[in-house]
């Protein structure tokens, strides 16, 4: 497993924990960045200030470039 691999579960993790709801980070080929997706919860701005604060974490994840999708319940 990739340090990119493992930096992006420890941050959905991290995320899930910090927002009690089930974060998943997905990578997608197409674009070669990782996309948080969740339901309910936090508003995408919300979540990117929890994965900001989580950033030295995800290090070599850059939270400005990941893809955020909140999905209705």
């Amino acid at each position: 497993m990739s340090q990119r691999s493992k930096r992006a579960r420890r941050l959905a993790t991290l995320l899930s924990t910090a927002s009690r709801v089930h974060v998943e980070l997905r990578y997608r080929r197409e674009t070669g960045a990782y996309q948080v997706i969740w339901t309910a919860g936090p508003t995408p701005a919300a979540m990117y200030d929890l994965a900001a604060r989580h950033a030295t974490e995800a290090h070599p994840l850059d939270v400005d470039d990941l893809a955020w999708e909140r999905r209705a319940s």
